[in-house]
């Protein structure tokens, strides 16, 4: 403990130094010392919480909601004190992250894969502590998750042995008196689907005769929006007993006919895929049907929205049968308008042929061209088999070649593949006599590794220190006028003011933002070429510039051609309108980075032209508020403005 101590202690940042110490507090609780976990806690966690601005400030918040679980391990009634004085949807992401500790007795920033019906290994008293924080809980679709994950794992073979008959008594009344206190919930899905879906999910448990489930099939008909219908009609018809196997297929088979008749493209596939998943444990030839009519339907469509879909779709059927997957991959004809869908399920099966090499599977035939990355998401995927006990671990000898993978890349895309080394010998070999053979020394090498890492950064920032005492002062505290003429000397304020503050991302706000402000990335590049930008704009100055649609053709085209020859950063554009009119709902211009930012008195494309505008420097407390402003709509999270929708387009440059 004394080595990662003078370690976490080199971290500059109060709150990475927090989410640090949770997780070793959180190690500490896998482990049952209980009594240290809390020592950590008590004596590092929450000192650190204290010195960080309150928890309105958005990223003393996000480090509130990832420290929740160690908090509540360690008092749970002083967990609620903290995490109850977040606002709306934070609270319920801090609660989010408990009740994942609770079933998956890992910490949440870990993977764990886990199929439908599964269950976990909960005991009574886990089930009444996720009870217990759920009566905290606002969203609806949050609830109704871990509805279903108490009743998979008391439903589970071995969950019947795990409860007693009068436990499962008290826990169906608990689960009734949840779903009837919070579904409907007004404020979210106003129909009464989560309720009759968490009714369905309470007869599982109780094994419920035929004339329940009929009339909650008749419930389920009368919900007014086709695809939740389909969707909790599959639901009850997943929850019936074996004995009822010719009437859960009609149901299966009713539900796919209504989800074949929705008009949204990215709804209907979704339909199709959360189908298939609830009927892979109880019916694998409709999971087969909705497996292949998704990725025949996604082939067909252009939407790049789809493509996560379709690659989880391709998981699912790899999960059925690998040939299965194959063979969907290979459906995909060779017609052009199908090369991205063809592409996708392809590379997707090659992924998951690699994840099962990993876990020690022999691989068929030559070996496909996989990037590092690849194996990067490969080892993430394995991570979370091994957490969630669905795969077994392997020699550490076989490791190495991955190893040799992960040397040449950057240490933050490499993580995923030392993760999975790590806890693989960590399950391999932490009780057997084997463990100082193998974890003491890792344990060294990682410490002697982030301590030399470490030295190697504190160097680097002396440097950049030292180089940054001969650029011109930019007056951080003052900011600039520019006047008419001066716009080159307000860009090279902006310029200064990113080398000296500038972090590992840029998001920019601006309703007057068009192609020929593309300019800026250039700026921002010349700054650190791994900086991510995300850009609000209008579509009101889209229309005025008369920027071609599709919009993202636009602007690579526009950059290629106008700007540059090398590549972009990373850009995420955001345009937004209201039903009402085609303006931002912002329209101040920012500038944010982690920690600060400017503010603009003029669009960027007016700066320095005709007028005389100000840029002003925000402070921290002022670019956290403002970022949280300018989130809700990067994000897509806020859905009206002033009583009037708003509506989206995201694309990435």
């Amino acid at each position: 403990l004394g080595s990662l101590t003078a370690l976490i202690e080199r971290v500059p940042s109060i709150g990475e130094r927090a989410r640090l110490w949770a997780y070793v507090a959180l190690q500490y609780a896998m482990n049952r010392t209980t009594d240290a976990c809390r020592q950590v806690v008590v004596e590092q966690v929450r000192p650190l919480l204290v010195d960080l601005s309150p928890v309105t400030d958005r990223f003393a918040s996000d480090v509130l909601q990832e420290c929740a679980p160690a908090l509540w391990v360690a008092h749970k009634q002083r967990a609620f004190e903290s995490i109850d004085d977040l606002i709306g949807r934070t609270r319920d992401v801090a609660y989010d992250a408990i009740c994942d500790y609770i079933v998956t007795h890992r910490p949440p920033a870990d993977p764990y894969e886990y199929p439908y019906g599964q269950g976990y290994d909960l005991k009574y008293d886990d089930v009444l502590d996720i009870l217990e924080v759920l009566t905290r809980v606002e969203s609806d679709s949050l609830i109704y998750h871990y509805i279903v994950r108490i009743v998979d794992s008391i439903v589970s073979s071995q969950g019947a042995n795990r409860f007693s008959v009068q436990q499962k008594i008290d826990l169906s009344g608990k689960l009734t008196d949840l779903v009837t206190s919070s579904f409907p919930n007004p404020r979210y899905i106003i129909h009464n689907g989560y309720h009759i879906a968490g009714l369905a999910q309470v007869a599982r448990m109780q094994k419920q005769e035929r004339k329940v489930w009929l009339d909650l099939l008749d419930q389920a008909r009368k919900i007014p929006n086709t695809a939740d219908a389909a969707y909790v009609l599959c639901i009850i018809a997943a929850a019936m007993p074996s004995k009822e196997s010719v009437l859960r297929k009609d149901v299966c088979g009713e539900a796919i006919q209504m989800i074949d008749q929705i008009p949204s493209s990215l709804d209907r596939l979704e339909r199709y895929e959360m189908v298939a998943s609830i009927t892979v444990a109880i019916h694998e030839t409709i999971s087969r049907d909705c497996v292949t009519r998704a990725i025949q339907f996604a082939s067909g469509c252009k939407d790049r929205r789809l493509q996560g879909s379709q690659r989880r779709i391709i998981d699912l059927a790899y999960r059925i049968d690998p040939d299965l997957a194959a063979s969907l991959a290979s459906m995909v004809d060779e017609d052009s308008a199908r090369k991205d869908a063809r592409a996708t399920a392809r590379h997707q099966v090659q992924i998951q042929g690699l994840r099962r090499q990993m876990l020690g599977t022999p691989r068929v035939g030559s070996d496909p061209v996989l990037s590092d990355e690849d194996h990067a998401q490969a080892a993430w995927g394995v991570f979370g088999s091994l957490n969630a006990k669905r795969a077994q671990t392997v020699q550490f000898e076989h490791t190495r070649e991955h190893l040799k993978v992960a040397s040449r890349m950057p240490l933050n895309s490499a993580y995923p593949i030392f993760a999975w080394v790590l806890e693989n010998a960590f399950q391999r070999y932490s009780k057997t006599q084997q463990a100082q053979t193998y974890l003491r020394p890792l344990f060294s090498s990682m410490v002697l590794v982030a301590q030399l890492a470490s030295n190697l950064a504190a160097r680097s920032s002396q440097f950049s220190d030292r180089a940054r005492s001969h650029r011109p002062s930019v007056d951080s505290g003052l900011g600039r006028i520019v006047s008419p003429g001066d716009r080159e000397g307000g860009l090279a304020y902006i310029k200064a003011w990113l080398m000296e503050h500038g972090t590992e991302y840029v998001k920019i706000c601006d309703p007057y933002f068009g192609p020929d402000e593309l300019h800026i990335l250039q700026t921002i590049a010349e700054c650190s070429s791994a900086m991510r930008v995300n850009i609000l704009t209008s579509k009101r100055h889209q229309d005025k510039c008369h920027v071609q649609v599709p919009w993202d053709a636009a602007y690579r085209t526009h950059w290629r051609l106008k700007v540059s020859d090398q590549d972009a950063p990373h850009t995420a554009i955001v345009v937004v309108c209201t039903d009402a009119s085609d303006d931002s709902p912002i329209h101040d211009r920012w500038l944010i980075t982690r920690g600060g930012g400017l503010r603009l008195g003029t669009s960027l494309n007016s700066l320095g032209r005709t007028k005389t505008s100000d840029i002003s420097v925000l402070s921290m407390e002022e670019a956290h508020e403002r970022e949280m402003q300018l989130d809700v709509y990067l994000q897509m999270d806020r859905r009206e403005h002033n009583g009037s929708r708003l509506r989206y387009t995201q694309f990435s440059l």
